[in-house]
């Protein structure tokens, strides 16, 4: 067999053609979302929550080195546009365990390629050149230098099949320098390539110019196009609009055959040059889960990394739903210590050293789920090593560490040693940080304090505690989640801190857990997190109460029917209620601040006309009624409906449009 290929981009002709217009038949329901998803690092570092379980699945070139299926194992369309004969091999084995439905590349499989066994045949195949090419101006595009990265190039096919939901996932356009992909690049894949295809950075044949150019005339040319962007760190929001939670949430990450579950990003060591596999790892329990949920939701503000939580096999679905986090079922290890009193809440804290064995990491940063990370401390990736802050808490002097945080490699040997020297090393405190202590005395590099900086520090030691410099704060002791037997608000400014993290779905879920229980759960909440939380419950009320009695009526309708029949305090109530949906709707402000005029609660009004006016200073009816409060009646109240209901509004409020003087 004589090996023989065209490299140059053209259409397709042959036996046996796949037309453009077949694939169509693969996409006939246009209106279900799309997931365009590349290699970038933010792929591993995503909200499943907000990534909908019915798009359409678009992947390209190695995405099958992933070291776990991030988005299941169906691919409903693989793009791939230069051909690479490792590449090809690689995708033949890739078949075995990914299900993809269409290949799409522009250049010709023919049957001289030099393809060892008898099936080398990808089928079925498109040209989705040949798509773009339809529109006159994606073709003139694509007869362009440089070209468009595959990423924009999907976009681009996407929409051009009709669907106008996109979801971009992992096209990071390549923000990062020293880290191309979310999976490591392995030496056997290594000799396919050239260094441009695994070093950071755009390469010479591509340019963030061209990209961002194509993307802004693409969304002008589909103007009802909306396209989500699911990278923890935006880059171009003008472009991209933030993905909103999904109506059914894709379920996450699944491990792939022989391995434990787990995600991880590719980090290139800024001390050694060296690509490491990362992950910020915690343990938790099913009564840490609104902890989990914190810490999470901590970590997606200042870090791209993604999260492992290690669990039990009879929690193994903690983390559903969750930002930014991957469970990883891990086998128990048991405490050998005879527990007693407040010991016992650590017979399982043995299982967070199962961290040391994870396959699928070089190094991580464990970080207890009682935690939330106030600042980026993807530094700590750097350090190579054991390293751990000090334990000061009651005390200012100590030569002991805390097992909240702490920095390590992993190592089959390493975790080998440390399990099988459970037993006969002693835990001074019966738990995993007497372990790990011992374990690690001659060893350990201690950090900074406020790389873990312990709660009780804010009362105990309060010279020690510099908010500002606080890193990770750790809520040893009673958690922020706990219920209480009486109210202690020492520790209020830190929950409430804590409480902040949480989604509100997931602040709303908390309240309603506490008050299942037999405290006042409105004390407690008052308690823990301050009169802001209290305001939220209120606001809540009103919502329910306001659409009981608008009776199926907008609530600008129900405003104004219950103003002029005179039923004042309802109209205060749906607008109120309107308000603490659209903050900033003039509309509604008018609306309160007309009823509470008739209310004769001035004070009220005229503050809230003074600040629909820093909003909307060109709004005439605000100004008219403000000078009707300062006691000068508007001639005319411009954009009402009629002189007349100009003159009942008036009237309502105890002010007359035909006088003059007092209001």
């Amino acid at each position: 067999m004589t090996a023989k290929i065209s490299i140059f981009p053209q259409y397709r002709y042959g036996a046996k053609p796949h037309l453009s217009e077949d694939l169509y038949a693969h996409f006939q329901d246009a209106s279900r979302p799309c997931l365009v998803i590349g290699n970038g690092p933010s792929a591993a570092g995503v909200d499943y929550a907000r990534v909908p379980d019915d798009a359409y699945i678009f992947r390209c070139n190695w995405f099958f080195l992933e070291n776990d299926y991030l988005f299941g194992k169906t691919v409903d369309a693989y793009f791939w546009s230069v051909y690479n004969a490792g590449l090809h091999q690689e995708l033949l084995r890739a078949r075995e365990t990914y299900d993809i439905k269409n290949y799409l590349f522009p250049f010709v499989l023919n049957d001289n390629l030099n393809i060892p066994g008898p099936d080398f045949e990808l089928s079925p195949t498109f040209d989705h050149w040949a798509v773009l090419a339809k529109d006159p101006f994606f073709a003139r595009a694509m007869m362009s230098r440089p070209l468009p990265t595959q990423g924009v190039q999907m976009i681009a096919t996407a929409l051009s099949l009709g669907m106008r939901e996109i979801h971009v996932v992992g096209i990071d356009f390549y923000a990062n320098p020293e880290q191309r992909y979310n999976y490591a690049v392995p030496d056997s894949v290594k000799k396919h390539l050239k260094e441009k295809d695994f070093s950071g950075g755009y390469e010479g044949n591509h340019a963030l110019a061209v990209d961002m150019t194509f993307l802004e005339l693409t969304l002008s040319r589909y103007p009802d196009a909306k396209l989500y962007s699911h990278s923890l760190n935006r880059k171009y929001p003008s472009l991209f609009l933030d993905p909103p939670p999904a109506a059914r949430p894709m379920r996450g990450v699944e491990a792939k055959a022989g391995r434990d579950a787990g995600a991880s990003a590719i980090r290139r060591n800024r001390v050694t040059g060296k690509q490491e596999r990362v992950a910020y790892v915690t343990f938790a329990t099913e009564n840490f889960r609104f902890g989990v949920k914190a810490l999470a939701g901590s970590l997606a503000k200042v870090s791209d990394i993604p999260l492992v939580v290690m669990v039990h096999p009879e929690d193994e679905r903690l983390t559903d739903g969750i930002a930014n986090a991957t469970t990883c079922v891990v086998e128990p290890i048991s405490n050998p210590n005879a527990l007693k009193g407040h010991q016992e809440r650590f017979a399982k804290t043995y299982s967070k050293l199962a961290a040391f064995g994870l396959p699928f990491l070089d190094k991580f940063v464990y970080v207890d789920a009682d935690a939330i990370v106030l600042k980026s401390i993807d530094e700590l990736f750097d350090l190579d090593g054991f390293h751990a802050a000090p334990d000061i808490g009651f005390n200012a002097v100590t030569d002991e560490f805390n097992s909240g945080l702490f920095v390590s490699g992993t190592g089959a040997q390493l975790f080998k040693d440390m399990t099988s020297s459970i037993a006969e090393t002693a835990s001074n405190d019966g738990g995993d940080q007497g372990f790990l202590n011992e374990f690690f005395k001659n060893e350990v590099k201690f950090l900074n304090r406020n790389y873990n900086c312990l709660k009780r520090v804010y009362t105990e030691l309060p010279v020690y505690y510099e908010h500002d410099e606080v890193k990770v704060l750790h809520f040893v002791g009673v958690k922020p989640w706990d219920n209480y037997n009486e109210l202690n608000t020492k520790f209020r400014k830190l929950d409430a801190l804590w409480f902040s993290m949480l989604s509100e779905s997931d602040q709303a879920e908390l309240f309603l857990q506490i008050r299942s229980k037999e405290i006042s759960a409105e004390s407690v909440m008052k308690q823990q997190y301050g009169d802001a939380f209290i305001d939220l419950l209120e606001q809540a009320k009103i919502r329910r109460e306001a659409k009981k009695i608008a009776g199926g009526k907008t609530f600008i309708d129900a405003s104004d029917d219950f103003f002029f029949s005179g039923e004042i305090e309802k109209s205060i109530l749906i607008s109120k209620a309107a308000l603490s949906i659209t903050q900033n709707s003039t509309e509604h402000m008018y609306r309160l601040a007309r009823a509470y005029t008739a209310a004769n609660r001035r004070d009220e009004a005229l503050s809230l006309i003074d600040e629909a006016l820093k909003k909307a200073p060109h709004k005439q009816h605000f100004r008219s009624l403000k000078e009707a409060l300062s006691g000068r009646p508007p001639e005319e109240l411009n954009g009402a409906r009629g002189a007349a209901r100009v003159n009942n509004i008036w009237s309502r409020l105890g002010l007359s449009a035909a006088r003059s003087g007092e209001a």
